[in-house]
């Protein structure tokens, strides 16, 4: 639940920093903004970070998931989170907003039915 939570904010976070109207400069120029959005940052850290769990998950047998491609995973969307996080040209990229829109867009639906999955076994 943490996690669909975390994600939910972050797409939220998003929808209303690029509601806001796109700049003269054009849509690339909203895209690459969003990394700026109030706490964003720390929210992004919150949600990416609680997805260690799922790893937790695959290897109690809690959920189905190869603990190994889980691992990989979730290990490559912190080191992507982390790169940017120390980089501030890569913050300023539309590709960073792009990245936060997509992840936030398929991971509230997608951990929506991993919680369900673990709730009802």
């Amino acid at each position: 639940g943490a996690c669909c939570i975390g994600w939910a904010l972050v797409l939220l976070k998003a929808i209303l920093h690029l509601s806001k109207g796109i700049p003269e400069d054009g849509l690339l120029a909203s895209l690459a903004s969003v990394y700026f959005a109030r706490n964003m940052p720390e929210v992004l850290a919150y949600a990416q970070g609680a997805a260690v769990m799922e790893i937790v998950h695959a290897l109690l047998r809690l959920v189905r998931s190869p603990v190994t491609v889980t691992t990989m995973q979730v290990s490559s969307r912190i080191v992507a989170l982390v790169a940017i996080l120390y980089a501030p040209t890569a913050q300023a990229q539309w590709g960073a907003g792009v990245m936060i829109l997509s992840w936030s867009l398929v991971e509230v639906p997608r951990y929506a039915f991993y919680f369900s999955a673990i709730i009802t076994g």
